[in-house]
């Protein structure tokens, strides 16, 4: 799936940069560049984006207040030189905010913030209105980085995940992936209900567990340990 993306920055460097990142990422699509607040407001009030990248030092309107103009406004990220600025986005529902000089590494961490809130409001769907029972939370995925490359994954396909040090390994329905993360990290990412940590060093996806026991369980022909902190969720989630 790919989101339609709007930049808005007076800025032409600045503009070039935030464009050239969501060109290079494979799940977004630029749609629109403004350096003209007025000229976007007058594209966004005729088409539909999925998200609007906009700096908030801008001259003759700023960011903050193009965003409060707009009826339904997209998910937002507001970009500026000064973190001072940060609260009045947060206040207006942000998704984020960057701060400049952008590096690719955090303007990635904030599109992926995208995906998670896209995939959790489709789960949110699935499971409260029954209009929409031809969709499954399988309809969900990530992007995992492995080595400087980034591996789109299906949740559905993830059956549990192990750490590794400094790294995490999903183990999937066909191989495995390893990438540098913490199991906390994971749990952030991935925003089901069919996710749980069950010990220090193991998240299952309780779709492809066959038997629980009360100190293991098993999924295909992996038995998983399950350590006492973690029982009582696990025993709440199944009931």
């Amino acid at each position: 799936m790919s989101y339609s993306v709007v930049a808005i920055d007076d800025e032409k460097l600045a503009l070039d940069l935030i464009c050239d990142y969501v060109e290079k990422t494979p799940f977004l699509s630029l749609k629109a560049r403004f350096r003209d607040a007025f000229l976007a407001i007058d594209y966004l009030s005729k088409h539909s984006v999925d998200l609007l990248l906009i700096d908030i030092n801008m001259p003759s309107l700023n960011g903050i207040d193009l965003v409060s103009s707009l009826p339904t406004p997209p998910k937002v990220v507001f970009i500026t030189a000064h973190a001072d600025y940060a609260l009045q986005g947060f206040e207006l529902n942000a998704l984020d905010y960057l701060v400049k000089p952008v590096r690719y590494s955090k303007f990635l961490k904030t599109a992926n913030k995208l995906v998670e809130t896209a995939t959790f409001s489709l789960h949110h769907k699935t499971t409260t209105s029954p209009h929409n029972e031809c969709l499954s939370f399988e309809d969900g995925y990530i992007f995992i980085k492995v080595d400087n490359r980034y591996e789109r994954v299906e949740l559905a396909d993830i059956r549990y995940i192990e750490a590794y040090g400094d790294y995490v390994i999903y183990y999937l329905n066909k191989g495995k992936l390893l990438s540098i993360k913490t199991m906390t990290q994971v749990l952030e990412t991935i925003q089901s209900r069919d996710f749980i940590r069950v010990h220090r060093s193991y998240i299952v996806n309780l779709r492809h567990v066959d038997t629980v026991h009360r100190d293991y369980l098993v999924i295909g022909k992996q038995d998983i340990s399950i350590s006492k902190s973690y029982l009582k969720e696990l025993q709440c989630r199944l009931n």
